[in-house]
């Protein structure tokens, strides 16, 4: 059984005690263990850190090393990685025996061990070239890769700065060709391939087992199972097949692309599904004005409708318009925003830490934490001296500036001096300014229009207030009250939204109506009321509802549970806990018998019974029984349904044309269309 050592601290110092409490390293260094934070033994030492910097020391006390080192952290067997800053702050990175010896010199950016064999890298430039080592320093794969990595039975699979990856044996041997996506670990001496979004199977001396043709490849002890992609059947309404297509899913990004999705990879392909480019995504976006943000390695570009990639897929973020394109590039050494035109080009000379999407005019900005603004040819036509931009219009911003807020024009001239109060655009000559708990109205010239304390609501060309007497007053620009909304003439507990005219009220616990003057227009003798629509108000009386006109003349006898206001012609009834529809004139079109009752923008009614959907029609003819587990009404004259897992497609007469015997079915309107999904099944191979 392995001794167990556990770190004390005494005095803001670190030491270390074995199991049995005894102190075997006094607490004198600021930490104990490893620059990433965690504590082991390797061999019999450990580090410690003193004066900022991490030495070795033996558990018997012995400083094997002074603290020498940047960074110190154990890796396979008896070494140790460990880094030294230079004195030009330069980082340089290699490995030490736990007795102290260089066994890889300091001349690497980074390395890491893999029992007799360490990947190590360099930089040059911005790039991190990877290369393969042994412990004798001697190099076996050269330096000129993006990424090496071990994948067991001596075996480590190598990328090159294509994406691309080939197999190579412990001693640098390259065994395959640089043909590869990516590369599993070994198991039962065979490694999953991943080409272009399929897989397929290699042995350790490069034979492929299996072509890369599968969706998904499992490898258990005894056996390797294969799944092939699903596929998607490309039906007419009449289920006429006109292609298939492997893939887990089609989806239509618009402007007649789509996607072809696979668990590792996009394509995009044209409306007869030939790809337009033949790089693989991991995702690609809908389709903007002829434009698509794309995303390879977790990193963003932009591709045009025609295939053509504008912006390779180098940026950490990018926001796509309709006229411009914003993009954030992360690099080793500085990170910044560029504006560009939908063909890629930048425009900006400048450099800036965030460039946010255009206002009206202008692109507010940010370098060296101060804000301003640039045009959409990138010029800077507001300089980044100000505490933040809060809003803008075409001629001014509203900024704040050395922590009060002001108005400039695009000129940067001052039209409202900076104050203490914050201040809000209104049009290109009046602003709000809130203060001292009241709103003011302003002129650019400094004349107070109006003033108000009660609540604002801005339109187009007016704003309303809500005055404190339940009226609501109707103010211009200019601070001119062009209308009042009257209250009620006698006081009430409660004033409703105006619909149609009328607005209603609780007065004595009641409930009626009353006009925008303020006169009483249905007397508030009602439990409840809901508002005017299609020229009838729902009221309740006696706990049942019904309907009334303007003239509170009820045209709906009061008999149902619950209603709702008339839409299209329509209010869905409630009786005895179930739904029906009623139209203007009082008829019973659909009997209360369902569960639920939904109109749907074409008019037509999604109704259910015990979790079962079906479908009636604008005058309550029951198309389709409630019989679904879902319905998908197309508006094209034809319905997708689904029952027990399957879908298929009935007319809206209830006439089956595509079979329900699909994992799933969708309607590409674009090219009316229908995807069928049938799933595909595990098999074992032989």
């Amino acid at each position: 059984k392995a001794e167990s050592y556990f770190t004390f601290e005494e005095r803001g110092k670190i030491g270390l005690k074995n199991e049995t409490g005894l102190i075997i390293i006094p607490a004198k260094y600021e930490a104990l263990g490893w620059s990433n934070g965690s504590f082991s033994i390797a061999g019999q030492v450990t580090g410690y850190k003193l004066h900022g910097s991490w030495g070795v020391v033996s558990l018997s006390n012995q400083r094997i090393t002074g603290p020498d080192y940047s960074s110190l952290t154990p890796a396979d067997g008896m070494l140790l990685v460990a880094s030294k800053r230079s004195a030009s702050f330069k980082i340089s990175t290699g490995c030490i025996s736990t007795d102290g010896k260089v066994v890889i010199p300091f001349t690497y950016t980074g390395v890491t061990v893999h029992s007799l064999r360490a990947v190590a890298f360099i930089r040059e430039g911005n790039l991190f070239k990877h290369g393969l080592i042994d412990l004798e320093n001697k190099i076996l794969i050269p330096f000129l890769y993006r990424n090496i990595y071990p994948i067991g039975s001596l075996r480590y699979a190598v990328e090159n700065f294509d994406g691309k990856t080939a197999l190579y044996s412990e001693g640098g041997k390259q065994i395959t060709g640089f043909t590869i996506d990516s590369i599993s670990h070994f198991k039962n001496n065979v490694a999953i391939i991943y080409e272009a979004g399929r897989q397929g199977l290699i042995t350790r001396e490069g034979e492929l087992k299996s072509e890369a043709k599968y969706r998904d490849i499992r490898i258990d002890q005894n056996a390797v199972s294969v799944r092939m992609p699903d596929e998607w059947r490309v039906l007419d309404a009449q289920n006429k097949q006109t292609e298939i297509i492997g893939a887990d899913s089609v989806v239509s990004l618009g402007e007649g692309r789509y996607k072809i999705e696979d668990a590792q990879s996009v394509r995009l392909v044209n409306g007869d599904f030939k790809s337009v480019n033949p790089e693989v995504f991991l995702s690609v976006s809908p389709f903007q004005h002829r434009l698509s943000i794309i995303k390879s390695k977790n990193q963003y570009g932009v591709i045009k409708k025609n295939g053509e990639i504008i912006l390779r897929p180098v940026f950490q973020k990018i926001i796509l318009a309709d006229d411009y394109i914003l993009a954030f590039e992360k690099n080793v050494d500085k990170s910044s925003w560029s504006l560009r035109d939908t063909l890629g080009n930048k425009r900006n000379s400048k450099t800036y830490d965030l460039i946010n999407p255009k206002q009206h005019v202008i692109f507010p900005v940010i370098k060296n934490g101060y804000w301003g603004a640039i045009d959409e040819r990138g010029f800077e036509i507001v300089a980044c001296v100000y505490d933040s931009i809060l809003e803008a219009n075409d001629n001014q911003l509203a900024v704040k500036f050395r922590g009060q807020y002001g108005i400039i024009s695009l000129k940067e001239e001052w039209l409202a001096f900076p104050q203490k109060h914050q201040v809000k655009l209104l049009n290109q000559d009046r602003y709000f300014m809130k203060r001292d708990g009241a709103l003011f109205l302003y002129s650019f010239n400094g004349t107070i229009l109006y003033f108000t304390i009660n609540p604002i609501q801005v339109e187009k060309d007016h704003f309303l207030e809500s005055v404190s007497n339940g009226g609501t007053w109707t103010i211009d620009f200019d601070g001119r009250i062009i209308n009042r909304q009257l209250p009620p003439a006698e006081p009430t507990e409660a004033i409703f939204p105006s619909t149609e005219g009328l607005r209603g009220i609780r007065k004595n616990g009641k409930f009626g109506f009353i006009d925008d003057l303020g006169r009483l227009r249905i007397a508030n003798r009602y439990e409840d009321i809901k508002p005017f629509s299609e020229g009838l108000a729902a009221f309740k009386i006696r706990n049942k509802w019904g309907f009334l006109s303007r003239d509170e003349n009820i045209m709906i006898q009061p008999a149902y549970e619950d209603v709702t206001p008339f839409y299209k012609g329509y209010s869905i009834i409630k009786q005895k806990g179930l739904y029906g529809l009623l139209t203007h004139e009082g008829k019973v079109v659909l009997p209360a018998r369902y569960n639920s009752v939904a109109m749907q923008e074409n008019g037509r009614f999604l109704i259910s019974v015990n979790g079962l959907q079906g479908l009636a029609d604008q005058h309550g003819n029951v198309l389709l029984h409630p019989k679904y587990n879902s319905i998908t009404d197309l508006d094209n004259g034809y319905v997708i349904i689904e029952q027990d897992g399957k879908f298929g497609l009935v007319t809206l007469t209830g006439l089956s044309t595509i079979p329900l015997i699909y994992d799933y079915l969708k309607y590409d309107a674009e090219k009316n269309r229908y995807l069928a999904l049938k799933k595909s099944q595990w098999v074992t191979l032989q």
